[in-house]
């Protein structure tokens, strides 16, 4: 196991505790940790934004000061990545619009990893959003045919 497994493991563990402080009631605490979060997000260790992404998810709304740069990371990610972006962010702020237009869109990706991640995102979608959502699973490329049984 190499030592970015490791950090990315602990990153994992330690974003619960990390959020919770966004809340403390010294604003230097609240301070240092949005900024050592911000930092998880904009590293460059493989795995560090998607895992970040994913437990500020996990967390929802306590983790709203987050989202000016989990949005401004949305605007130029790529793959798993935005995809949990997206996810992210719509379980932090579920009216948030372009999340969810992200994760319908990928929806038609070509890539099937990528579509089946956002179909398991849009599952932490808020109810006001259900008329969005469906309309792209109906568009969405048709599985193939069951293999032919002799």
């Amino acid at each position: 196991m190499c030592s970015s497994d490791l950090d990315v493991r602990w990153v994992g563990r330690v974003i619960p505790r990390l959020t919770s402080s966004l809340n403390d009631d010294d604003a230097g605490v609240r301070t240092a940790a949005r900024l050592t979060l911000e930092g998880y997000l904009q590293s460059n260790k493989p795995g560090m934004l998607a895992v970040t992404a994913y437990m500020l998810g996990r967390v929802g709304p306590n983790a709203d000061p987050l989202l000016p740069e989990l949005r401004r990371l949305l605007k130029t990610g790529r793959g798993i990545d935005r995809l949990q972006l997206a996810e992210a962010i719509s379980r932090i702020d579920p009216n948030d619009v372009a999340a969810i237009g992200v994760l319908t869109v990928a929806l038609s990706d070509t890539d099937s990893g990528i579509r089946r991640q956002a179909a398991f995102a849009l599952g932490s979608v808020a109810v006001q959003h259900a008329d969005r959502t469906n309309r792209p699973l109906r568009h969405s490329p048709e599985p193939p045919p069951d293999p032919v049984r002799p």
